[in-house]
């Protein structure tokens, strides 16, 4: 006997009569299985998100103090840079003067008193590249020069952030025989320029050593400082080693 098949408006597929339209548990949340109902994406609760922000305060307390010592080594870099750029220049006018060192300061003969505005900066100056020259344009352009460190504050001294040993090269007038690398006595251990607070570094670190507020090292690099030796190398001391008056006496040629 012949079966007849029933039409039907939904799909016929293996003997099952799928409907055309979706059944109404489908497009109504309030009606599907819990099974269904959480397969989407959720927010994240309250706790959750708490410990996400605490966890991320935690990672920056570990890394902000190791980024701030790595951009501290990246300026005492370049403060080794600026002093080794005021070295080159210091040798070059070395050399076309017959041996003779910059006047750490410059005074007018027969005047106790009286300053006649000769530098040791503007002596380099003209030993450094165009541009790189003290005095600058402008007061505030001097960041841009070897003259100031870059770990140290906006410079409120016109003559930068680098001081030249005044007493292995004493201020002098026109008169005064020039003072001469070749005539010291350890010019591996006699600095030549150094951070500094003032432009010129003098008895006042030798009596009071770190606690000097002028004529003294500035211990700018994590408590140390970096040093030029008369014989042209960089390197640095600490305020610890600088305790020792026998240390700064050597470290001034003294």
């Amino acid at each position: 006997m012949e079966r007849k098949v029933r039409k039907h408006s939904g799909n016929y597929d293996g003997g099952m009569i799928l409907s055309a339209k979706p059944s109404s548990w489908a497009t109504d949340d309030r009606r599907r299985p819990a099974c269904v109902q959480h397969l989407g994406p959720r927010a994240f609760t309250l706790v959750e998100l708490l410990a996400v922000i605490a966890v991320v305060a935690i990672l920056a307390a570990l890394l902000l103090p190791i980024f701030g010592r790595i951009q501290e080594s990246g300026q005492q870099a370049r403060c080794i840079v600026n002093l080794r750029s005021l070295g080159n220049a210091a040798q070059l006018f070395m050399s076309d003067n017959n041996g003779a060192l910059p006047k750490s300061a410059g005074m007018i003969d027969g005047d106790r008193f009286g300053w006649s505005g000769d530098w040791w900066m503007s002596n380099i100056s003209p030993y450094l590249d165009e541009g790189m020259r003290w005095p600058p344009p402008k007061p505030n352009q001097i960041t841009r020069t070897p003259f100031a460190c870059p770990s140290g504050k906006p410079p409120d001294q016109w003559g930068g952030h680098y001081g030249m040993n005044s007493m292995a090269i004493p201020f002098s007038r026109p008169s005064d025989p020039p003072k001469r690398a070749a005539g010291m006595a350890k010019p591996a251990s006699t600095l030549l320029f150094a951070d500094a607070l003032t432009v010129y570094i003098n008895e006042e670190f030798i009596t009071k050593g770190a606690n000097a507020t002028h004529g003294s090292l500035a211990f700018r690099h994590r408590d140390s400082a970096n040093v030029l030796y008369m014989d042209g190398h960089v390197g640095t001391v600490t305020k610890q080693q600088c305790q020792d008056v026998v240390f700064r006496r050597t470290l001034m040629g003294q």
